[in-house]
C-alpha cells in the first residue's frame, strides 16, 4: 500500500480537484492522510465529505498546533510511519493545489520497484506550472535537487526524533520520471 500524504491549511480552493485527480488514478492501493495545520476556511468540512464517502481510503486529523508547512508534512509522516499505518512500504507526498495525472502513482510505484533494489529509493516526477484552470504555462516545469531535499529531510526526522528507525540512512537511490501530461 502507498501512503499518500497531504498536509493543507486554507485550501478550500484547490483541494476538491487533487482528491478527484488521486481517486480518479489508475492505482487503487494507496491510502490518503491528510492532515490539517488550522485551516480558517472550508478545508475541514470539504475534507471530511471526501472521509464519508471513502472511510476507508482517506484519513483526516486536525493538527492540535500549527508546525508550518513543512512540519505538518514531518508531523504527518511520524504520525503515519508511528501509529496511522506502519506497515505502509511506500510514501508519496501531496499539496493541496497539485492535479495528479491519471497514472501518477502506477507509473512512480513502478519506477521505484524497478529501483530500490534493497535500499531506500526515491522517485519524484515532472511539474507542469499551470494557471488556475489547469492551463499549462510552463510545460517545461521546474525540478527541484531531490537529492539534496531528501538528505534535508533525514537529517531534519532525525534531529526530532532519534529513534527513528530508517536504514541506509546513507546509500539513496533516486529516478527521476517523467509523466506526461
Amino acid at each position: 500500500m502507498i501512503a499518500i500524504i497531504m498536509g493543507v491549511y486554507n485550501g478550500e480552493k484547490y483541494i476538491i480537484e487533487q482528491i478527484g485527480s488521486i481517486i480518479a488514478g489508475d492505482c487503487k492501493d494507496w491510502k490518503l492522510f491528510i492532515f490539517d495545520d488550522g485551516s480558517k476556511d472550508n478545508t475541514e468540512k470539504i475534507v471530511k465529505e471526501f472521509v464519508r464517502s471513502y472511510p476507508d481510503k482517506i484519513y483526516f486529523e486536525k493538527n492540535r498546533e500549527n508546525f508550518g508547512a513543512a512540519g505538518n508534512f514531518f508531523n504527518g509522516t511520524k504520525r503515519v510511519v508511528r501509529e496511522l499505518a506502519p506497515e505502509v512500504e511506500y510514501f508519496c507526498f501531496s499539496d493541496q493545489d497539485d492535479v495528479w495525472v491519471k497514472d501518477k502513482l502506477s507509473r512512480s510505484l513502478a519506477k521505484i520497484k524497478e529501483i530500490e533494489g534493497g535500499r531506500p529509493a526515491l522517485v519524484f516526477s515532472d511539474v507542469a506550472i499551470t494557471a488556475e484552470k489547469i492551463l499549462y504555462i510552463d510545460p517545461t516545469s521546474c525540478i527541484l535537487n531531490c537529492r539534496r531535499a531528501m538528505e534535508f529531510a533525514i537529517k531534519w526526522l532525525y534531529s526530532v526524533d532519534k529513534d527513528l528507525k530508517m536504514p541506509y540512512q546513507d546509500t539513496l537511490a533516486v529516478s527521476y520520471t517523467h509523466l506526461t501530461l
